[in-house]
């Protein structure tokens, strides 16, 4: 209620009273406001998530996006075909809406996204955004990203912050060529050799050796253009990586009689991982093929690379499979404690 309504009316001075003195009366009106708030109300006051300290939202971010393994909805060549995909359902699907916040949210959140977890990258990958769009991965075109098998080819795998901030993937053998394998028509075979004059073992072994050297060109172009993605796309400053993975399940010559693990696998050895695994690896003959490539790659080189590993390269030669934590087949990998249960 108004203050001032509630005063009483001044009343009239009784002249009869007053003979010789003249009294003026002044009256002063104050006016408050009184806001009522109902007993059963409090007031609310918006929780501002950037006024938490950083070390806090940090948490948060963790919760939301590490989730130890990324996949791409591998289609069933994929998951049949590759170790790395065994129970890809039980890691679950990371929450990416923080990065959809604001600016600062997300530059702090991408980082904790790209940089904790394992990026299982999709065979081809490199016919996909960011990949295509750098001009670092001279063997992949932008046509090729219309590749049937390739899933969603449209949506990007990560934003261009990745060859800055990821720093752990894992790609696999395919025998999905880029550019699929020639057929040996009669043009080919007047190229190659007398088709009538050779026996059936000489005709396959021809077969063979060109779907060989086509599948051989394809992996190693397409190794070549991740190292150039992840060494140089994210400026002059070095970064080893902490994780490689290479998976070999697949790795059968075209025709199927032979293996293939004479790819050029140590060219990545030159992104430093700290550790590196081979999945899919069937025997040590393998193992020391590998091994040799990696040594081979390397020799005359560690002096130069000394300052860029951290000095750990001023070893013999035989000490380079502990620099980079290789291991054939692990039983176990630091990301398998980021599985779930699934029904």
């Amino acid at each position: 209620m108004d203050s001032v309504n509630s005063l009483p009316p001044v009343q009239a001075a009784d002249r009869a009273g007053v003979t010789t003195t003249k009294t003026t009366t002044t009256i002063t009106t104050v006016t408050t406001t009184t806001t009522t708030t109902p007993q059963d109300k409090t007031a609310f006051t918006p929780f501002r998530f950037l006024d938490l300290a950083v070390e806090l939202r940090v948490m948060v971010y963790e919760e939301l996006v590490i989730v130890g393994k990324v996949f791409y909805s591998p289609d069933a060549y994929a998951v049949e075909n590759e170790e790395r995909f065994e129970d890809w359902e039980s890691y679950r699907v990371p929450s990416l809406a923080i990065l959809r916040t604001c600016k600062q949210v997300h530059g702090e959140a991408e980082e904790v996204y790209l940089a904790n977890n394992l990026f299982v990258l999709p065979d081809e990958s490199t016919k996909r955004q960011p990949f295509v769009g750098t001009g670092l991965c001279h063997n992949t075109t932008s046509k090729d990203i219309t590749r049937t098998h390739v899933p969603f080819p449209d949506r990007w795998l990560f934003s261009a912050s990745a060859p800055r901030l990821i720093k752990s993937i894992s790609i696999g053998f395919s025998g999905r060529s880029r550019e699929g394998f020639p057929a040996l028509d009669h043009c080919s075979w007047k190229t190659e050799a007398d088709f009538d004059s050779l026996a059936p073992a000489a005709r396959l072994q021809i077969s063979h050796e060109r779907a060989n050297n086509y599948l051989n060109g394809d992996l190693d172009g397409y190794i070549e253009d991740l190292y150039c993605f992840f060494k140089y796309g994210g400026g002059p400053t070095f970064k080893r990586m902490n994780y490689l993975e290479f998976d070999l399940t697949n790795a059968f010559c075209p025709t199927g009689c032979c293996r293939m693990a004479e790819q050029n696998w140590p060219q990545m050895m030159f992104l430093g991982p700290r550790k590196t695994g081979f999945l899919g690896v069937r025997n040590e003959q393998e193992a020391d093929i590998i091994m040799a490539g990696v040594y081979h790659t390397l020799y005359g080189r560690y002096s130069a690379l000394h300052e860029d590993y951290e000095g750990k390269l001023a070893v013999d030669m035989e000490g380079i499979e502990e620099v980079f934590g290789i291991v054939f087949n692990p039983e176990k990998t630091p990301w398998e404690q980021w599985k779930v249960e699934t029904k």
